[in-house]
């Protein structure tokens, strides 16, 4: 019978969406889980081991210090002249706002201070330094 309807003595002729769906919403989940570490790969930020380290709390705003000593807020770099001002815009939205600020371990400990001091002189009330978990006891 011509039109495409089957009244059930032929083959079921078509493609099973769902399992395609449920592929596809997989492999979407295991790139959110691994964003955030290709974020930082993509910025070339070897960040410093400790052996006491502590989670941070829901989502901070992250600000990165690479190895060629440019700031980004999240991924977009933001000039020094502007990193107050873009910070003090986060602030109006949330005033509990927590900022992990990241650096790369070849930076100078001076640069990174002046990073945290800048941070915090935005009026950010939360400012943490972020490291990755050492493996040694």
């Amino acid at each position: 019978m011509a039109g495409g309807t089957s009244s059930g003595s032929g083959p079921v002729i078509g493609i099973n969406v769902t399992p395609l769906i449920d592929v596809i919403l997989v492999v979407l989940i295991i790139f959110m889980a691994a964003a955030p570490a290709l974020e930082r790969r993509a910025l070339g930020i070897d960040m410093p081991k400790a052996k006491n380290t502590v989670k941070a709390g829901k989502d901070p705003l992250e600000v990165r210090m690479s190895k060629d000593e440019q700031v980004y807020i999240k991924t977009e770099l933001v000039p020094r002249d502007k990193l107050v001002p873009v910070l003090q815009s986060f602030l109006s939205e949330d005033a509990e706002l927590k900022v992990i600020v990241t650096a790369d371990r070849g930076i100078a400990y001076g640069k990174v201070v002046t990073l945290l001091d800048v941070v915090k002189g935005a009026g950010v009330p939360g400012v943490t330094l972020a490291v990755r978990q050492s493996d040694e006891p």
